[in-house]
């Protein structure tokens, strides 16, 4: 029998571990240009290297240094671009969950704050109760209480963090496409594939909730491409949103509870449609690498999850695409470019639509600002992010906005406004599929 999370909870962060990744950096210099934080206030502890130092520091037992190194990787977004810029192959996205982690045990927050973060955590990661939580704040948004000035109440964390969270609901919920006559969602029983190939499809938290109809676009578009499309009943998060955070008892927690509902079904592959949780997922090997009952089972699950743009463009398609006369910018989302190492591949199928004209950000464009909750819980910084992002765009004038991920697709949708749509190309693939019809 496998040790409880809370047992094993100081395995995946162990100081000898930390320390061993720390010591990869030799503070060149070249993620400093690649990274938000520090491109906005230009301070060396908000850069990748800064907060290695600050890590060092708080490992060697500094007290001084913990408080400091807690506040500037608070900071970070985890958007993984510093790793594509650095020229040692320093892997920082394993540095910053096992660093938060370890923070937390060492420098923990104040009671107001870890209040907060738990009311996150217990929501977000869950549709049912996150589907409550939207209802009250699109009531509290129509009813304009989120326009109500509360004084001095307003400079507190809560308040912000209650305010940032409300701008970021969505004005109206897009109509899903119609589900195809074939489609057919299983519950935990075995599938054969048969002649066709299976893939199931994961629904993902928030992606569920707010964005059901790229879930609808993706089942019907691989449906029409003639994949069997599998999702799972009763659905729940992967585990991102928690082990972007540090919280790696909960993230290893969700990851086992994943693998043991995917291992009931035979697929050829698991898909995703929103960035993060396929970078999430594709990091299962690595968050339970010292569990021996999973980690072999997670490093399988791990090779097989595709993002489901990728997937398409890997395949010849079945499909034929109307035109779209419109002008398109495409936003790279850092766990796409940065975390599953997805590029041009990722709108490659776009370039099929007929007249549609498509323009992509750089890929190593700065983040907008949305990773995961940090739009929420560091809402000044994740604010003037959005607000660089959304001037970037607006300068290239485009009718609508494609982004392949939901907190960026919510944190875009708000810094632009509503004069721009923003979609996940997979609804406008589906748009394309249904102009050809």
């Amino acid at each position: 029998m496998s040790s409880s999370p809370d047992r094993e909870s100081g395995a995946l962060h162990s100081t000898e571990m930390l320390s061993k990744l720390l010591q990869q950096c030799v503070h060149c210099g070249f993620c400093l240009e690649a990274c938000p934080t520090y491109v906005v206030d230009a301070l060396e502890a908000d850069s990748p290297r800064g907060r290695i130092d600050l890590l060092g520091a708080a490992l060697r037992g500094e007290p001084e240094a913990l408080p400091v190194a807690r506040t500037h990787l608070e900071r970070c977004l985890g958007c993984l671009a510093c790793e594509t810029a650095c020229p040692s192959g320093v892997r920082y996205g394993e540095i910053l969950p096992l660093g938060r982690a370890m923070l937390a045990e060492r420098a923990p927050l104040g009671r107001t704050e870890r209040l907060v973060r738990w009311t996150v955590f217990q929501s977000f990661p869950f549709p049912r109760r996150l589907r409550v939580l939207l209802e009250i704040g699109t009531r509290l948004k129509k009813w304009k209480i989120d326009a109500i000035s509360l004084g001095p109440l307003e400079s507190t964390v809560p308040m912000k963090i209650a305010r940032a969270s409300l701008a970021l609901l969505p004005r109206t919920m897009t109509s899903p496409p119609p589900a195809s006559p074939q489609h057919r969602s299983t519950p935990l029983a075995l599938e054969s594939s048969g002649e066709r190939r299976t893939v199931v499809l994961h629904q993902g938290c928030v992606a569920s909730v707010i964005f059901s109809s790229v879930n609808r676009a993706a089942e019907a578009l691989l449906e029409a491409e003639g994949y069997r499309v599998i999702t799972l009943f009763d659905e729940r998060c992967c585990g991102a949103l928690s082990a972007h955070a540090g919280r790696l008892g909960e993230a290893r927690t969700a990851a086992r509870a994943m693998i043991d509902r995917l291992e009931m079904v035979e697929h050829d592959a698991l898909l995703t449609t929103a960035a993060g949780c396929g970078s999430a997922i594709a990091e299962y090997g690595f968050l339970l690498r010292d569990d021996p009952r999973y980690r072999h089972r997670a490093q399988r699950v791990a090779e097989s999850a595709v993002d489901a743009m990728v997937f398409l463009a890997q395949r010849p398609s079945k499909v034929k695409l109307g035109p779209i006369p419109r002008r398109a910018v495409y936003h790279y989302a850092c766990h796409l470019v940065h975390g599953q190492k997805a590029g041009p591949e990722a709108v490659e199928r776009l370039r099929s639509i007929p007249e549609l004209e498509l323009i992509e950000l750089p890929p190593n464009d700065l983040c907008c600002g949305s990773a995961g909750t940090y739009n929420i819980l560091q809402p000044d910084m994740a604010h003037e992010l959005g607000r660089r992002k959304a001037s970037s765009v607006r300068s290239l004038n485009p009718d609508i906005v494609v982004a392949a991920n939901p907190g960026c697709h919510l944190q875009l949708q708000q810094h632009l406004g509503e004069h721009y749509q923003v979609l996940h190309p997979l609804e406008l693939l589906w748009e394309a599929h249904q102009a050809a019809r």
